[in-house]
Protein backbone atom coordinates (compact mmCIF):
# COMPACT_ATOMS: atom_id res chain seq x y z
CA UNK A 1 0.00 0.00 0.00
CA UNK A 2 1.63 3.64 -0.93
CA UNK A 3 2.72 5.65 1.82
CA UNK A 4 0.91 9.20 2.49
CA UNK A 5 3.89 10.73 0.28
CA UNK A 6 3.34 8.58 -2.67
CA UNK A 7 -0.33 9.85 -2.93
CA UNK A 8 0.28 13.32 -2.39
CA UNK A 9 3.27 13.66 -5.19
CA UNK A 10 0.87 11.41 -7.73
CA UNK A 11 -2.10 13.91 -6.68
CA UNK A 12 -0.35 17.33 -6.69
CA UNK A 13 3.25 16.58 -8.87
CA UNK A 14 1.62 17.18 -12.25
CA UNK A 15 -0.04 20.26 -10.71
CA UNK A 16 3.27 21.56 -9.30
CA UNK A 17 5.19 20.82 -12.49
CA UNK A 18 2.73 22.80 -14.69
CA UNK A 19 2.68 25.55 -12.05
CA UNK A 20 6.50 26.12 -12.11
CA UNK A 21 6.31 25.89 -16.10
CA UNK A 22 3.77 28.62 -16.24
CA UNK A 23 5.47 30.53 -13.76
CA UNK A 24 9.02 30.19 -15.49
CA UNK A 25 7.51 30.75 -19.04
CA UNK A 26 7.81 27.41 -20.32
CA UNK A 27 6.64 27.04 -23.93
CA UNK A 28 6.37 23.60 -25.50
CA UNK A 29 10.14 22.45 -27.53
CA UNK A 30 10.49 23.40 -31.17
CA UNK A 31 11.20 20.91 -33.72
CA UNK A 32 12.10 20.53 -37.04
CA UNK A 33 10.06 19.35 -40.46
CA UNK A 34 10.61 19.87 -44.02
CA UNK A 35 8.99 22.93 -45.25
CA UNK A 36 8.87 24.73 -41.60
CA UNK A 37 10.94 27.46 -40.35
CA UNK A 38 14.09 26.34 -38.57
CA UNK A 39 14.35 26.40 -34.97
CA UNK A 40 16.28 29.00 -34.41
CA UNK A 41 19.71 28.86 -32.07
CA UNK A 42 23.00 30.58 -30.83
CA UNK A 43 25.97 28.16 -30.43
CA UNK A 44 29.80 29.07 -29.34
CA UNK A 45 32.06 28.98 -32.32
CA UNK A 46 35.33 27.62 -32.04
CA UNK A 47 37.30 30.77 -33.10
CA UNK A 48 35.22 32.46 -30.07
CA UNK A 49 32.16 34.12 -30.45
CA UNK A 50 28.51 32.67 -31.19
CA UNK A 51 26.84 32.16 -34.16
CA UNK A 52 23.17 32.75 -34.62
CA UNK A 53 20.83 30.88 -37.42
CA UNK A 54 18.68 33.94 -37.20
CA UNK A 55 21.44 36.01 -38.75
CA UNK A 56 21.90 33.88 -41.97
CA UNK A 57 18.84 34.99 -43.03
CA UNK A 58 19.49 35.98 -46.60
CA UNK A 59 22.08 33.00 -46.99
CA UNK A 60 21.88 29.22 -47.89
CA UNK A 61 22.32 26.82 -44.56
CA UNK A 62 23.71 23.44 -44.78
CA UNK A 63 23.97 22.68 -41.73
CA UNK A 64 25.79 19.78 -40.56
CA UNK A 65 25.77 18.11 -37.29
CA UNK A 66 28.65 15.75 -36.23
CA UNK A 67 31.36 14.66 -34.09
CA UNK A 68 35.20 13.73 -34.59
CA UNK A 69 34.55 10.04 -33.54
CA UNK A 70 32.00 9.82 -36.32
CA UNK A 71 34.32 7.90 -39.22
CA UNK A 72 31.17 9.26 -41.69
CA UNK A 73 31.43 12.72 -40.36
CA UNK A 74 35.12 12.67 -40.98
CA UNK A 75 35.21 11.23 -44.50
CA UNK A 76 32.58 14.19 -46.09
CA UNK A 77 34.81 16.84 -44.14
CA UNK A 78 37.00 17.69 -47.22
CA UNK A 79 33.63 17.08 -49.53
CA UNK A 80 31.96 20.30 -47.33
CA UNK A 81 34.99 22.19 -46.98
CA UNK A 82 34.97 21.93 -51.25
CA UNK A 83 31.46 22.94 -51.42
CA UNK A 84 32.26 25.80 -48.86
CA UNK A 85 34.72 27.34 -50.85
CA UNK A 86 33.38 26.85 -54.44
CA UNK A 87 29.56 28.58 -52.98
CA UNK A 88 30.15 30.70 -50.23
CA UNK A 89 30.34 33.79 -52.67
CA UNK A 90 27.07 32.45 -54.46
CA UNK A 91 25.54 32.45 -50.97
CA UNK A 92 26.38 28.82 -49.15
CA UNK A 93 26.98 29.16 -45.55
CA UNK A 94 27.93 25.31 -44.07
CA UNK A 95 28.13 25.87 -40.60
CA UNK A 96 28.56 22.34 -38.65
CA UNK A 97 27.73 21.66 -35.05
CA UNK A 98 30.02 19.18 -33.14
CA UNK A 99 28.13 17.02 -30.73
CA UNK A 100 31.54 15.84 -29.18
CA UNK A 101 31.06 16.29 -25.64
CA UNK A 102 34.94 16.77 -25.10
CA UNK A 103 34.53 20.22 -25.68
CA UNK A 104 36.63 22.57 -27.72
CA UNK A 105 40.00 20.67 -27.69
CA UNK A 106 39.73 17.73 -30.07
CA UNK A 107 37.37 19.61 -32.05
CA UNK A 108 39.88 22.16 -33.16
CA UNK A 109 42.35 19.45 -33.50
CA UNK A 110 40.31 17.85 -35.96
CA UNK A 111 39.35 20.98 -37.81
CA UNK A 112 43.32 21.95 -38.06
CA UNK A 113 43.89 18.49 -39.28
CA UNK A 114 41.40 18.68 -42.06
CA UNK A 115 42.07 22.29 -42.98
CA UNK A 116 38.47 23.23 -42.37
CA UNK A 117 37.66 26.74 -42.51
CA UNK A 118 33.83 26.69 -42.40
CA UNK A 119 32.33 27.14 -39.08
CA UNK A 120 32.14 24.76 -36.81
CA UNK A 121 30.45 25.26 -33.45
CA UNK A 122 29.90 23.14 -30.36
CA UNK A 123 26.19 22.01 -30.25
CA UNK A 124 24.20 21.39 -27.08
CA UNK A 125 21.48 18.62 -26.53
CA UNK A 126 18.63 20.67 -26.50
CA UNK A 127 19.72 22.05 -30.46
CA UNK A 128 20.45 18.22 -30.91
CA UNK A 129 16.90 17.28 -30.15
CA UNK A 130 15.29 19.99 -31.89
CA UNK A 131 17.04 19.35 -34.93
CA UNK A 132 16.08 15.15 -34.76
CA UNK A 133 19.71 13.75 -34.40
CA UNK A 134 19.68 10.72 -33.22
CA UNK A 135 22.33 9.25 -35.30
CA UNK A 136 25.86 10.96 -36.81
CA UNK A 137 25.70 13.03 -39.35
CA UNK A 138 22.45 14.39 -39.63
CA UNK A 139 22.56 18.07 -41.84
CA UNK A 140 19.61 20.21 -43.27
CA UNK A 141 19.21 22.47 -45.96
CA UNK A 142 17.73 25.84 -45.05
CA UNK A 143 16.94 28.56 -47.70
CA UNK A 144 17.55 32.01 -47.57
CA UNK A 145 13.98 32.41 -45.93
CA UNK A 146 15.19 30.10 -43.05
CA UNK A 147 12.79 27.53 -44.32
CA UNK A 148 13.98 23.73 -43.97
CA UNK A 149 13.84 22.37 -47.54
CA UNK A 150 15.53 18.83 -46.72
CA UNK A 151 17.01 16.47 -43.78
CA UNK A 152 20.07 14.17 -44.53
CA UNK A 153 20.55 11.50 -42.27
CA UNK A 154 23.66 9.26 -42.89
CA UNK A 155 26.23 9.19 -45.34
CA UNK A 156 25.96 11.75 -47.42
CA UNK A 157 26.18 11.77 -51.17
CA UNK A 158 28.47 14.51 -52.67
CA UNK A 159 26.75 14.35 -56.18
CA UNK A 160 23.39 14.64 -55.10
CA UNK A 161 24.22 17.07 -52.11
CA UNK A 162 26.04 19.48 -54.65
CA UNK A 163 22.99 18.97 -57.15
CA UNK A 164 20.60 20.01 -54.27
CA UNK A 165 23.04 23.75 -53.63
CA UNK A 166 22.97 24.50 -57.23
CA UNK A 167 19.07 24.12 -57.74
CA UNK A 168 18.85 26.11 -54.46
CA UNK A 169 21.45 28.82 -55.41
CA UNK A 170 19.99 29.11 -59.24
CA UNK A 171 16.10 29.43 -57.85
CA UNK A 172 17.21 32.39 -55.36
CA UNK A 173 18.83 34.57 -57.59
Amino acid sequence: MPGPFFLFMKTFFPFIVAMSCLLAGCQKPVSVSIGSPAPDFSLAELGGGTVALSKQRGKLVFLNFWATWCASCEEEMPMLESLHKKYRDKGLRVIAPSLDRAGRAPVMGFAARLGLSFPLLLADPKTAAQYLVTGLPTAYLIDRRGIVLKRYAGPLDARALENDILTELEASR
